[in-house]
């Protein structure tokens, strides 16, 4: 097998550089939906534990927003806007002061739905990750294509 260009040191730079960007790239796929900045787009819900009797199961964030509504009385803006984790936690904080001093909870995220941090490949229209899920797909079903008919 002949390589189809001169090696030489520009050629195994230029394939080294490659390789370390769509490496880099790989990387930042895989770690971009733990980054805290960007919760909002990548937790599905909130688990408080087995003791909350009234955030039961994995609650997102329109049964958050309904509850919130009951508690507090009419909410001012609509849901899908303003509702960010931080203040869905907020007000969940405040909900449970005197009951619960030490409120425990953990964020469900992208990864967080199976037991081996399986990528989400199966959305539905109320995930806030579908355009990137879809993304993802693309990119996959792209280098599929490229490595199949490379020849």
């Amino acid at each position: 097998m002949v390589p189809p260009l001169a090696v030489n040191k520009k050629t195994a730079t230029m394939s080294a550089s490659i390789v370390m960007s769509l490496s880099g790239m790989a990387l930042m796929i895989a770690v971009f939906p733990l980054f805290p900045a960007f919760e909002d787009f990548f937790v599905n819900s909130i688990w408080y534990g087995l003791n909350n009797p009234l955030f039961v199961g994995l609650p997102n964030k329109t049964r958050h927003y309904n509850i919130f509504e009951q508690y507090y009385g009419r909410m001012r803006s609509n849901r899908d806007v303003s509702l960010r984790w931080s203040v869905v936690l907020k007000l969940t904080k405040g909900m449970f002061s005197q009951d619960y001093a030490d409120l425990a909870f953990r964020k469900v995220g992208f990864y967080g739905n199976d037991g081996v941090c399986l990528f989400k490949y199966f959305v539905d229209e109320e995930d806030s990750q579908q355009n990137f899920v879809w993304a993802i797909l693309l990119v996959n079903f792209s280098c599929f294509v490229t490595i199949t008919f490379a020849t």
